[in-house]
């Protein structure tokens, strides 16, 4: 009984001692994506003309390019109460509740925790059901504009 007894609160105090989700939450975490866009444009219009008189012939050449670019988003919990979350060179400051794995913000389920370590961050948004990944990150934020 003693060795069971033993056991038993090993298990209960080996649990105790990892950290929770809340504790885990804390930090920035970023998140990339790579957005394709692609653009129709003109290129050039091409005029053919003579010495006496000017006869033009307009041409529209189209041309269609695809830019590639990278977006940071980050999400920042500062404390038990508040987060901010970066995108598009400004900051937007929330506040949430974590309750069994969900992320609630002004009193609505935003994110379900699927995963938490001390460097990655599964959430999925619960209006889109999309899953996102974020790594913790050290970089600095101090250039973007914080809205309330």
């Amino acid at each position: 009984m003693k060795i069971i007894l033993t056991f038993f609160f090993a298990i209960l105090l080996a649990n105790s001692c990892k950290p929770s989700n809340s504790e885990l939450l804390y930090g920035t975490w970023k998140h990339s994506e790579i957005r394709e866009q692609k653009n129709d444009y003109d290129i050039m219009n091409i005029q053919e003309g003579t010495s006496s008189e000017t006869i033009y012939t307009e041409t529209d050449l189209k041309q269609s390019k695809t830019a590639t670019t990278v977006q940071d988003f980050y999400l920042v919990f500062d404390n038990e109460t508040n987060y901010i979350e970066y995108k598009v060179g400004m900051g937007m400051k929330f506040g949430f509740k974590l309750s069994n794995d969900t992320i609630y913000s002004n009193g609505e389920p935003e994110f379900k925790i699927v995963s938490v370590t001390n460097k990655v961050l599964n959430l999925k948004k619960l209006k889109t059901g999309k899953p996102v990944n974020y790594i913790k990150s050290n970089d600095d934020l101090s250039k973007f504009e914080i809205l309330n």
